[in-house]
């Protein structure tokens, strides 16, 4: 019996992913018209990121994704700061005001955790054809291990993904893991002297679209790290 229910969760989880493809940009919820990213890493490890986007609702069910849009952080380490957000619809920008920006700490956080907090963004005239715009600066100080880096970077596994564009300056020497299963990413690197695997200076640019949700895919199923489209980076 505990094979056969063995074998029936191997199937559940993995055999489905043969029948499963990606989404086209006629599928998606959403569209990144342009996604980017600048970060500067200090030598302790901490860090800050100029993050700016912006999306296209291209489907009814995006119109929830941004009435209340979400950023994750945790307070005890980081902070955020809205620099910019807006809506356009038809040629008419709409800014969001303060009042339509919430910040709170996420409910049932488990003691002994980091304290997790969401800011909730609701953008106004969250219609179909409707673009919303954001740009805000993320700054980390506060590290697990001092004068250390590491993180990841994911592309196109949250909707259609156009154009985007990453930027790294460190003051810590870096290595990179690169996985581009469908030749989407273009990676510039100022390699060390002396030290070939390490950089101080990077440039990231998506050349191709990329999208990585799956359609004709049972829920419980898992997508292999393989088919993603990535970059990790650690010191």
């Amino acid at each position: 019996m505990k094979k056969i229910i063995t074998g029936l969760l191997f199937t559940l989880l993995f055999v489905n992913n043969s029948y499963a493809r990606f989404q086209t940009l006629q599928e998606a919820d959403i569209k990144y018209d342009f996604y980017n990213r600048d970060l500067v890493i200090h030598k302790d490890g901490t860090h800050e990121s100029i993050v700016e986007y912006q999306i296209t609702l291209l489907r009814e069910q995006a119109r929830g994704f941004a009435a209340k849009f979400p950023i994750m952080y945790n307070s005890d380490s980081t902070s955020v700061d809205i620099i910019e957000a807006k809506s356009t619809l038809k040629g008419k920008e709409y800014p969001v005001e303060s009042s339509m920006i919430e910040d709170k700490e996420v409910q049932n956080n488990a003691q002994g955790f980091d304290n997790t907090k969401q800011i909730s963004i609701s953008f106004p005239k969250p219609e179909v054809g409707a673009t919303i715009y954001l740009k805000y600066k993320m700054h980390t100080k506060k590290v697990p291990l001092k004068n250390k880096f590491f993180s990841g970077y994911y592309f196109g596994t949250d909707g259609y993904w156009e154009k985007s564009n990453v930027t790294i300056n460190s003051a810590i020497a870096l290595q990179m893991q690169i996985n581009d299963p469908y030749k989407k990413l273009s990676v510039k690197k100022e390699a060390i002297k002396n030290k070939p695997n390490y950089f101080y200076k990077a440039q990231i640019t998506l050349e191709k679209p990329v999208i990585i949700r799956t359609i004709n895919e049972a829920r419980s199923s898992v997508l292999n790290n393989k088919h993603l489209t990535y970059i990790s980076v650690v010191s």
